[in-house]
């Protein structure tokens, strides 16, 4: 079964702190409720200040994320880029927590409903060393997966972000002189994403993460045969 990968949008904060939470994220919140529902959460700091924090930790409606990319090595201001999930089976809304290494002036989380995915990804990638205005890394898509990019900017003025091999989900100039955008992908293959600002920023953190589908099991016909007329005798 191929995964279905849907984008719920956005959460922002740009008040100081250590713990962001966002309440009842607004509709669509989690998504779909299933049993087999994974939450995925793209979230970035806003910075000021030169620092090297990171993601200490991230849960979704009280379940507790693994974080599977979380790159702040520019040593500057764009902030953290990271990529936490969760299985989430029940609801359509519930609290999204993520706790930072230090105090930073502000937090966006972009959210996403995933399912027919195995929890484990399948590939991760990231990029901290701008090539002009784009942080490019490789990352392989299975077939019938999904791959999520994120990246987190910082420049003194402000941008829009364009990306090759995804789609972009959604860009936004959400503190001073932080930007930062989420794409997407269902194509399988193996490609460079890259993120390309529309002016040379300062400074940028790219993160990227790739799931594959959940395996199946399948049952032999000789041993449903042999199972049956067992139970049936």
């Amino acid at each position: 079964m191929a995964v279905t990968l849907t984008y719920l949008g956005s959460s922002v904060s740009t008040s100081t702190a250590t713990v962001y939470t966002f309440s009842g994220a607004p509709p669509p919140g989690t998504g779909t409720a299933a049993a087999d529902r994974i939450n995925v959460a793209a979230a970035n700091f806003a910075s000021t200040t030169t620092t090297t924090a990171t993601l200490s930790s991230s849960s979704i409606n009280g379940q507790s994320c693994t974080i599977h990319v979380n790159v702040n090595a520019d040593s500057s201001e764009a902030g953290c880029a990271s990529i936490s999930s969760a299985l989430n089976t029940e609801g359509t809304t519930g609290d999204w927590v993520f706790t930072w290494g230090a105090s930073v002036p502000g937090c966006i989380c972009y959210r996403y409903d995933m399912k027919g995915a195995d929890a484990t990804p399948t590939a991760t990638a990231s990029d901290s060393t701008l090539s002009g205005a784009a942080l490019a890394a490789s990352l392989a898509i299975d077939t019938d997966g999904c791959g999520i990019g994120v990246v987190a900017w910082w420049l003194d003025g402000t941008m829009t972000t364009s990306w090759t091999n995804l789609t972009e989900n959604a860009d936004n100039v959400w503190d001073t002189e932080t930007m930062a955008s989420v794409a997407s992908s269902t194509s399988a293959g193996t490609s460079t994403r890259t993120a390309t600002g529309s002016a040379t920023p300062d400074a940028g953190n790219l993160a990227l993460c790739a799931w594959g589908p959940a395996a199946t099991l399948i049952i032999a016909p000789q041993f449903y045969h042999h199972r049956h007329h067992n139970l049936a005798g």
